[in-house]
C-alpha cells in the first residue's frame, strides 16, 4: 500500500516533533555537574553547578555580581545574576549557571533555569577561637561570629583592641588573638568578660599572624549571658 505524499509529510512532521519533545525532556532529565570553583575552566559553555563562599558581592542595574571562593584553593570565579540578592561577604552559596571565559578568567550566569542557592549566612557561624585555629585560612577575610573571652584591652587612639582568648576546662587559655577595633569604646568592658563579636579575620605578612578586624557598622560585640552566669 502505498502512502500519498501529504501523509508522509504528516509523518515526517510528527516524527520531527517526537524528536524535539524527546530531546527536550532528555536534556531535561540530565543534571547539571557539581564541580569545584577550580574546575570550572574545564567546562566552558556548560551548565555547571558551583559552591563556594561570597568574597565579594556588588549590585548594580542589571543585577547582582558575586565572586566566589573555595576553601581548598585560591580559585575564584565571578558570577552574574539577573536579580538584585542580598549577599554579604562570608555567606556560602550554591549556583548553577553556564560558564564562561571573562576578563582572563571565568565567569558564571545565572540566567533562565539557573539558579542561586544560599547554603548558610555568615551570621550563623558561630566559632570558638579553638575551631578557628584548625583552619584560619579557610575564614581569611570572612565575617565571623565568635565566642571568647576579653583577656585584656589597649585604648590609644586608632590603636585600640583587645585580646581575646579562650579557656579550656582547666582554665587555662589555650588560644588568643588580637582584635582591633575602630567603632566601639573597648574600655566599657571589663577585662574576663565573656562576649559573643563579630568581627572580619584578615592576616599580616608582616608578622605572619591573624588578627580579626572590627570596622564596620556591621561588626558588634553582645554579651555571652550563659557564659557569664557560669562563671
Amino acid at each position: 500500500m502505498k502512502l500519498s505524499s501529504e501523509r508522509l509529510r504528516v509523518i515526517a512532521v510528527l516524527a520531527a516533533v517526537a524528536g524535539i519533545i524527546g530531546l527536550y525532556f532528555y536534556s531535561m532529565s540530565i543534571e547539571p555537574e557539581h564541580v569545584s570553583i577550580s574546575e570550572v575552566e574545564e567546562h566552558v559553555g556548560e551548565y555547571v553547578v558551583v559552591q563556594g563562599r561570597v568574597v565579594e558581592s556588588y549590585n548594580s542595574g542589571g543585577g547582582t555580581s558575586l565572586t566566589l571562593s573555595e576553601n581548598t584553593s585560591n580559585a575564584t570565579v565571578r558570577v552574574f545574576l539577573d536579580s538584585h540578592e542580598k549577599l554579604e561577604v562570608g555567606d556560602r552559596v550554591e549556583v548553577m549557571g553556564k560558564v564562561e571565559e571573562y576578563h582572563g578568567g571565568y565567569s558564571i550566569s545565572v540566567q533562565g533555569s539557573g539558579y542561586l542557592k544560599v547554603l548558610q549566612k555568615w551570621e550563623s557561624r558561630q566559632l570558638t577561637l579553638p575551631v578557628l585555629a584548625q583552619n584560619p585560612w579557610e575564614y581569611r577575610g570572612m565575617n565571623l561570629n565568635l565566642s571568647c573571652r576579653i583577656r585584656y584591652w589597649s585604648e590609644d587612639g586608632k590603636d585600640s583592641y583587645f585580646v581575646v582568648e579562650y579557656k579550656n576546662d582547666d582554665n587555662e587559655s589555650d588560644n588568643y588573638m588580637t582584635v582591633y577595633i575602630s567603632n566601639i569604646t573597648v574600655s566599657n568592658y571589663s577585662k574576663g568578660t565573656y562576649i559573643f563579636l563579630n568581627a572580619r579575620l584578615e592576616y599580616s605578612t608582616k608578622s605572619f599572624r591573624f588578627y580579626l578586624v572590627m570596622d564596620s557598622p556591621e561588626h558588634h560585640i553582645w554579651p555571652d549571658r550563659v557564659a557569664n552566669a557560669m562563671g
